[in-house]
């Protein structure tokens, strides 16, 4: 029997076309990089012949702007058929959830996740379900309720999230002084016991890592200066994922415990509104 991971993301997009302050992917920045299904669908291919999934969630950046994102949808459904599937979204292209992004939903009887940050488009949301979902009747007149989450289910089991978000928790790095800086040093065990990303388990390229911080972190400070000590980018540098050939029996029943790069996240997860935008923050780059 194959080991098996209750939650996992699949993150195909470093590129997100908001600059919500706060954002724990880093995308109030210019942050770059999508991964092309091509390039690494043999990666996956051995890792599903390894890893059962229960339920799996692509997720960017925003998801929708990497240009093989109906390859990636297709491709993860076809290696995971037997996974509940889902797609996250900030919901502003919508045209790229055609019919046949819902066929593949289907299958699965998966979900798609949108988070609205702006209540001047909630009501355009509610005509998308609308039309996307089948059989299903929303009234359009109906008051927003924009403190909650709603949930829509079609007659194919097909599920879309409609959610309202206006807080994140803090972010690992900011501007201080007008230089991004690394902004925290946990303790480990406090900053994993208090975290609400420690389950969020991620997959990309093709390895398994803990959490979204170990993937992200590494890539961010290869595209940004960042103020932190020299034996921090060597901690940052030094997470090692699992890869198909790896023991991932080992690895994956360890998943849960912290690691060393716990510290670079808050101890205590304030949260804290955002304000939202589409322009990203210029902060001088690596050359």
């Amino acid at each position: 029997m194959k080991p098996r991971l209750k939650y996992s993301e699949i993150n195909i997009t470093n590129v997100c076309n908001y600059s919500c302050t706060h954002c724990q992917s880093l995308n109030n920045y210019a942050f770059k990089g999508h991964q092309l299904w091509c390039d690494y669908k043999d990666e996956y291919q051995k890792l599903s012949e390894q890893l059962d999934i229960d339920q799996i969630q692509i997720i960017g950046g925003e998801p929708t702007l990497n240009p093989d994102f109906e390859k990636w949808v297709e491709g993860i459904s076809n290696l995971w058929p037997d996974s509940k599937l889902q797609i996250s979204t900030n919901g502003s292209r919508l045209d790229k959830l055609t019919s046949d992004i819902y066929q593949i939903l289907s299958r699965h009887k998966g979900t798609l996740w949108i988070t609205c940050h702006d209540i001047k488009l909630y009501a355009g949301f509610l005509n998308f379900i609308k039309h996307f979902l089948s059989d299903i009747a929303i009234d359009n007149n109906e008051p927003p309720a924009p403190k909650i989450s709603r949930l829509f289910v079609d007659i194919n089991g097909v599920e879309v999230i409609l959610d309202w978000t206006q807080s994140f928790v803090s972010s690992v790095v900011d501007l201080l002084n007008d230089r991004l800086t690394l902004m925290y040093n946990s303790d480990v065990n406090t900053a994993h016991d208090n975290c609400g990303f420690k389950s969020c388990h991620q997959i990309n390229k093709g390895k398994l890592y803990k959490c979204p911080l170990v993937i992200i972190l590494p890539y961010f400070l290869n595209q940004f200066d960042v103020v932190m000590t020299d034996e921090d980018k060597k901690l940052a540098s030094e997470y090692r994922p699992m890869s198909y050939n790896d023991n991932i029996s080992k690895f994956v029943n360890s998943i849960d415990n912290h690691i060393p790069q716990c510290k670079f996240c808050p101890s205590k997860y304030d949260k804290h509104e955002f304000i939202g935008t589409d322009k990203k923050i210029l902060i001088h780059k690596i050359t």
